[in-house]
């Protein structure tokens, strides 16, 4: 099989700034995830067959998927069926926490975010480096924190989604809905082409 143009080798530590970098993940912005009617079906779709096509996944069919109400469900449930939902929960809280601006709610939710998703005893903690994970501890101790305090979280919670968890994914019986989810909607529209 052919292995995605961005996949890197990540060690079990998690992601490092490097590793980000090397991705093509680096300071990159993504567009929001989850509200319904963003995203056609034709997208989809396409996303789909390039996906099945060679084998390749980007970055773009995988915010194609999150931005699908429905496509977004299944692949939470496939999430927690593999005890991986914290990495798409901290990717959507650490992008969500860029947004603030009062110094008093960036620090309660730094601190909440830093409990659960950096801290190893949380069980809720995210696979990340050492050399990341030490610097995260100093900006909590230092009680440090802005919109971009997190976004290193934010690119490697996401590198974990895209490497590990969106790869296991197509090869499971949830991505099959998915393409019958797609391949029905396709069939309605036609129906109702045929009625005009």
């Amino acid at each position: 099989t052919r292995r995605p143009p961005f996949l890197i080798s990540v060690d079990r530590r998690g992601p490092t700034v490097a590793d980000m970098a090397k991705a093509g993940m680096d300071g990159e912005t993504s567009p929001k995830v989850g509200h319904a009617g963003e995203v056609t079906k034709e997208e989809l779709r396409a996303a789909v067959q390039e996906i099945l096509k060679d084998g390749s996944v980007n970055k773009a069919n995988i915010l194609l998927f999150l931005r699908d109400k429905h496509c977004k469900e299944v692949f939470s449930r496939f999430l927690e069926s593999i005890q991986s939902m914290e990495n798409l929960n901290c990717w959507l809280d650490t992008r969500e926490y860029k947004t603030l601006s009062n110094e008093k709610k960036l620090a309660e939710e730094g601190k909440c975010i830093f409990e659960k998703y950096v801290t190893q005893e949380s069980p809720h903690a995210v696979s990340i480096s050492h050399q990341l994970r030490t610097e995260f501890e100093k900006a909590n101790k230092a009680r440090q924190y802005d919109q971009h305090t997190f976004l290193d979280l934010e690119q490697a919670a996401f590198l974990m989604l895209a490497h590990s968890n969106f790869v296991t994914f197509l090869n499971s019986e949830q991505f099959k809905d998915i393409n019958e989810y797609l391949a029905k909607k396709k069939k309605k529209k036609r129906s109702k082409k045929k009625e005009m």
